[in-house]
């Protein structure tokens, strides 16, 4: 299974674990599981939560057996140089942030 992951800048925090055919999320402390078990080759959207305070699966696509799910990827607020960081601690701390504004492809 493959994750599209697509930056949204928002404080929640949301996780995804892949068990089988099952992809696990939870947002803020709240876990729902989407089951794709089975999946038609084809393109899926309207995806719906009872459990969750929005669904971050924006759409998943099967083709031949191969399952790519788009899915937002919260990042935070710009990082903030404190008064006693050092000029290295902050272009670290500066380009982690920046990797999370970037849309990533990940296998899990």
């Amino acid at each position: 299974m493959k994750l599209l992951l697509s930056p949204v800048r928002s404080d929640d925090a949301v996780t995804y674990h892949r068990e089988g055919e099952r992809l696990i999320i939870e947002v803020n402390g709240q876990r729902d599981t989407f089951d794709f078990t089975g999946a038609s080759d084809g393109v899926f959207h309207d995806f719906t939560s009872d459990t969750l305070p929005f669904v971050p699966i924006e759409s998943a696509s099967c083709d031949s057996g191969s399952l790519t799910v788009v899915v937002i990827s919260p990042y935070g607020p710009e990082p903030a140089r404190t008064a006693f960081e050092t000029d290295d601690a902050f272009r670290e701390a500066f380009e982690a942030w920046s990797v999370q504004r970037s849309t990533r492809e990940v296998e899990i």
